[in-house]
């Protein structure tokens, strides 16, 4: 079954990615939940002071990812740009 995962800009512009490859779920028995659960690598980080969120390797390895630095490194913003395309 294909899965869409909806990612949100700062202006509030909506992108959808399908998931197609079954191969991007982690096994629910691999995370402590039934052998009839699976999960998408997606996790919250609830340890630091920021609100940060960790797409695994199984999830990333079908999309190409750009990184960049441009908004804090030039214009001195306290954010970065993360693009991801299919």
């Amino acid at each position: 079954m294909d899965i869409t995962i909806r990612l949100f800009d700062e202006t509030g512009v909506v992108y959808d990615l399908i998931v197609k490859n079954e191969n991007t779920f982690v096994p629910g028995t691999e995370v402590g939940g039934s052998p009839n659960q699976c999960y998408i690598p997606v996790f919250e980080d609830k340890h630091g002071d920021q609100d940060l969120w960790f797409l695994g390797n199984i999830f990333m390895k079908d999309f190409y990812t750009a990184f960049d630095m441009t908004p804090s490194d030039t214009y001195g913003k306290d954010y970065n740009h993360i693009g991801i395309g299919h």
